[in-house]
């Protein structure tokens, strides 16, 4: 097998693998779907979070652009940030590891260097877990000292 026939049977997989991704992401949604009381939504909140939610995604692919930008001078902060999302699906699939190799995997496939891909998509979970952690002490201490039951 010549080295174009196993590239492009490499690039049918990786695409097979978002797809399969994605499905189960859209099947998972529609199962829950019927337990959703529609009539109970408040739309104007809804459609705030829906754009701060958006808001936050772009500012993080461009964040981490410019991260990557710093390890890879030549990397551009847009393609980059398309890196970020895309990989971003890694996180469906179980193992939190997925989401930093689909960083090295896809960058490489776009010009960037994997390893700048990689490490900042691991310093990037890194600072979400720890926000994660530190929102969650808050929080828990807020109850804590507020004597409210758990």
């Amino acid at each position: 097998m010549s080295s174009t026939e196993r590239k492009s049977r490499r690039n049918w997989l990786g695409g097979l693998i978002v797809t399969v991704c994605i499905l189960a992401v859209l099947v998972t949604i529609g199962r829950s779907a019927g337990n959703l009381e529609v009539e109970r939504f408040v739309w104007p909140y809804l459609g705030r979070a829906a754009l701060m939610l958006s808001s936050a995604y772009l500012l993080r692919a461009l964040a981490y652009g410019l991260v990557v930008r710093t390890l890879d001078p030549l990397a551009p902060i847009m393609v980059s940030a398309g890196v970020f999302v895309i990989s971003q699906l890694g996180r469906y699939i179980p193992g939190k590891i997925w989401a930093v190799a689909g960083a090295g995997y896809f960058g490489a496939k776009r010009g960037i260097a994997p390893q700048a891909g990689a490490i900042v998509s691991a310093y990037f979970m890194l600072l979400h877990s720890a926000v994660g952690a530190l929102l969650g002490m808050w929080v828990a201490s807020r109850l804590v000292l507020s004597g409210q039951p758990w």
